[in-house]
């Protein structure tokens, strides 16, 4: 696809998805880390997600094998996209709190559009530049209600900084190969190997801390799982085989957007006018970027 191309309708539906599932994932975070604590939550989100993903897709008759030659290259898919963000943004929130300060991670684009450059050769038109610089600015608007916080724990901000980085060349690695493994295989395993160092960090810091939880945490990890593991990584890991990972990323911005919207109305955590203000600069930035292209069947529905 070309710098300038528009962007078809179904990938436009996929991402959004994916923005959803992850934005939504926010709210019963909250109550999660009340009784879970925090790096025995990231290792179940690596494991049992990963497990989660080849269980549906040895149900629906997809291989899980990945050959010999292909395991190096999925672990190192696991390594940033999965194990270096948990880690990092898990780290990032001990040090820096559930704040704002914490949402620098979210300057992920940025990694992108500059590691796609080096390792792609994608040339981002001028439309997407505008959507990155007004989407980052939504970004650091949000990150400014926090801006002392931020400067009063750097290896916190450090730590956000490498999440965001991780995602990025997870991304870049994501987009640079032509993998031979089925589509839940590729995702599931990376997800499983990437897994695997947290939950040996949790077993090592955190096993005396592991008790029965309730009912609604219960339930709210279950949710979590399901929607934001499973279903947002295999939908995010399509949207990058279908979309520039330049126009991914810019429209992974949304998350934030639909994480404080929906703490608005879940939790009723006060938006107020640093929210507001990024929210329109992050709708902006991302609308710069996804002029649609929908598919011919899609028009005749929608004519009247």
């Amino acid at each position: 696809m070309s710098a300038g191309a528009t962007v078809g309708g179904r990938a436009v539906v996929l991402l959004l998805a994916t923005s959803v599932a992850w934005g939504l994932f926010w709210p019963p975070t909250k109550f999660i880390f009340s009784e879970v604590p925090i790096f025995s939550f990231r290792a179940l989100c690596g494991v049992a997600g990963g497990a989660g993903m080849l269980a549906i897709g040895w149900a629906a008759g997809q291989s899980l094998r990945v050959g010999r030659g292909e395991w190096l290259p999925v672990a190192l898919l696991g390594l940033l996209n999965t194990a270096g963000w948990l880690y990092f943004s898990a780290l990032a929130i001990v040090a820096l709190g559930s704040g704002r300060a914490v949402l620098i991670a979210y300057t992920m684009p940025l990694w992108t559009f500059l590691l796609s450059l080096a390792f792609l050769g994608e040339r981002p038109s001028g439309r997407r530049w505008l959507g990155l610089v007004l989407g980052l600015a939504g970004v650091l608007v949000l990150v400014a209600e926090d801006t002392q916080r931020l400067l009063a724990n750097p290896l916190g901000a450090a730590a956000s900084l490498l999440a965001a980085w991780s995602w990025a060349a997870g991304a870049v690695w994501l987009k640079a190969r032509r993998w031979q493994a089925a589509e839940m295989a590729l995702v599931g395993w990376q997800q499983l190997l990437g897994g695997l160092p947290l939950a040996a960090i949790a077993l090592a810091s955190e096993l005396p801390l592991l008790r029965a939880t309730s009912f609604a945490v219960g339930a709210a990890i279950l949710f979590n799982l399901a929607a934001g593991v499973v279903f947002g990584s295999w939908a995010w890991f399509r949207v990058v085989r279908m979309l520039p990972v330049t126009v991914a990323s810019l429209g992974v911005l949304l998350v934030p957007v639909i994480g404080l919207l929906s703490s608005a109305v879940i939790v009723a955590e006060p938006l107020g006018p640093y929210a507001l203000s990024a929210l329109a600069l992050i709708v902006l930035g991302v609308g710069a970027v996804l002029p649609l292209r929908w598919p011919p069947a899609w028009r005749k529905l929608a004519r009247p």
